[in-house]
């Protein structure tokens, strides 16, 4: 069954692609240029969510040019530039995030560095993961026919550890993002995960969000086709979160695939929608009004905690090369 819906998402994906190519040419032929410093209207493109045309790529800011073509890079970040604009290894990097402040901060990052891209996540009880089915779903033929390597997917808050809800993360700069963009390649991992745990999966989330995390989780993954023994092999495997990793574009294609698929269940399947609905008994910092909005409800709900750690199953299950918390070159950096 899961290998039938994914050969029907790739069909979609190329007929779907071939429809909007009026609407993408407009907005296409001007990006991803191979230069650091792109033409006048050019520089970081900041991806809006709210309908298919504003899911690709587009200009969304202006390049200061005197500022970019004068800046004094480091030596590893000339190095950097290098890398991802190789051929052989050539990068893209996703910066989430959710109102005015976090895009004005994700673009700063951004800026300067044609490789970069702010994504806008509106709000919805998926949380980060719905950038999955807004976003990603409609850029990979673009990166099959641009021969992108590895895709970067991460918040604002992660790529600059501000302190904000991070306190209990290892800081994580650029510059270590490069260095586990060079191991990605050295050690051909498939993914590397930026925030990684040495706490068993199943065990932590039922800690953390109670008995009926397993419930929804188990009812999400058998309503997609997995068997109750191949779902209970990946109960202790290693967690990462955040939906922050380096990943081989090959896989990221299925990851994104798949995560549509449990999408898709849950808003097809009643029951799993309500297993999902469940209180997360999660404290938070999302006011009453703001889980309201997000949840119609003034709690948390499951949703977004369950998708968060599906992406762990799926790498696992498929036997990924991964460098996560047990692996010394990677370690962890949380938990």
């Amino acid at each position: 069954m899961l290998k039938k819906l994914l050969i029907y998402y790739h069909l979609l994906l190329n007929g779907l692609f071939f429809r909007c190519l009026v609407v993408c040419q407009h907005h296409g032929s001007q990006i991803h240029n191979n230069t650091r410093h792109s033409s006048h209207h050019g520089g970081s493109h900041a991806i809006d969510t709210s309908n298919f045309a504003q899911a690709i790529h587009r200009i969304a800011h202006h390049i200061d040019h005197e500022a970019c073509s004068t800046e004094k890079l480091e030596p590893w970040q000339v190095e950097l530039e290098e890398f991802v604009h190789n051929p052989a290894s050539k990068t893209l990097l996703y910066i989430y995030y959710h109102d005015a402040p976090s895009k004005e901060r994700a673009l700063q990052l951004a800026h300067c560095r044609n490789w970069m891209h702010p994504i806008h996540l509106k709000v919805s009880p998926y949380a980060e993961s719905q950038v999955y089915r807004d976003v990603f779903y409609y850029l990979q033929r673009y990166w099959l026919d641009h021969n992108i390597s590895y895709i970067i997917t991460t918040s604002y808050k992660i790529l600059e550890s501000t302190g904000l809800a991070m306190e209990r993360i290892t800081r994580v700069t650029l510059k270590d993002y490069f260095h586990y963009l060079k191991i990605a390649q050295e050690d051909s991992f498939d993914i590397i995960p930026i925030v990684r745990s040495q706490l068993q999966l199943l065990p932590h989330s039922i800690g953390g969000h109670g008995e009926k995390f397993k419930l929804g989780w188990d009812a999400l993954l058998q309503g997609m086709g997995y068997e109750p023994n191949q779902i209970r092999a990946m109960d202790n495997i290693h967690g990462f979160y955040k939906n922050s990793f380096i990943v081989r574009t090959s896989v990221f294609l299925t990851l994104t695939n798949l995560m549509n698929v449990a999408i898709n269940v849950i808003e097809a399947n009643s029951t799993v929608n309500a297993l999902l609905s469940f209180d997360a008994e999660y404290p938070g910092k999302m006011t009453k009004e703001q889980l309201e909005i997000a949840f119609h409800a003034p709690y948390y709900k499951m949703y977004p905690f369950i998708l968060e750690r599906l992406p762990i199953f799926f790498v696992y299950h498929m036997r990924y090369k991964i460098c996560d918390a047990k692996n010394p070159k990677c370690g962890r950096n949380i938990g």
